[in-house]
């Protein structure tokens, strides 16, 4: 009987439905290097679970992000989980140190404008960024952890509620609503 191993990574297909669109329209660098930033992202919070002995449970690599999901994530020390999580976000100040040797153009601009804007995307306290497995760390400092998760769920829906607002335009709420019939 052979046994197999189920691979930690998985790439969902609209990953791959995205890799062969941009090679017919001639982005493929920009996709390729825009997923190679989530990855560092990720493959940091990755490598701190690992030092911390997380149970890591998969890698999934989404067409425009990624994500870790990790079986045992707050049962572990809180400042071990503060690590874990902030290992994402501060790769994206080792990426712009980097980036800015690359010379001046468009590709540059490109890349620190969207290494720029995973790390403040990444930081919105709208769960499952890290920015609310933080929020949700350091409400666990003041509240159970049942508490604790309740109230930054709550900080969640509020935070997306308010972007909602702010993000989208008249036109474009009223073509959601009408999809949504």
């Amino acid at each position: 009987m052979k046994l197999s191993k189920k691979s930690i990574i998985n790439i969902h297909y609209l990953t791959i439905l995205y890799l062969i669109l941009s090679i017919f329209i001639g982005s493929i660098e920009l996709y390729l290097s825009s997923l190679f930033i989530v990855l560092i992202h990720e493959s940091a919070h990755y490598t701190m679970a690992k030092y911390f002995n997380f149970e890591i449970d998969k890698i999934v690599i989404l067409p425009f992000g990624a994500y870790l999901s990790i079986k045992d994530m707050y049962l572990h020390d809180i400042k071990e989980e503060l690590c874990v999580v902030l290992a994402g976000p501060s790769t994206h100040l080792f990426l712009y140190y980097i980036i800015n040797f690359l010379p001046d153009g468009y590709y540059k601009e490109y890349l620190l404008t969207f290494n720029a804007f995973i790390f403040i995307f990444n930081l919105l306290p709208i769960y499952p960024m890290d920015g609310h497995r933080i929020i949700s760390l350091f409400l666990q400092k003041i509240y159970d952890l049942k508490k604790a998760l309740y109230l930054s769920l709550k900080i969640s829906v509020f935070s997306f509620c308010v972007l909602f607002l702010f993000y989208f335009e008249l036109e474009t709420m009223i073509i959601i609503l009408y999809l949504m019939q």
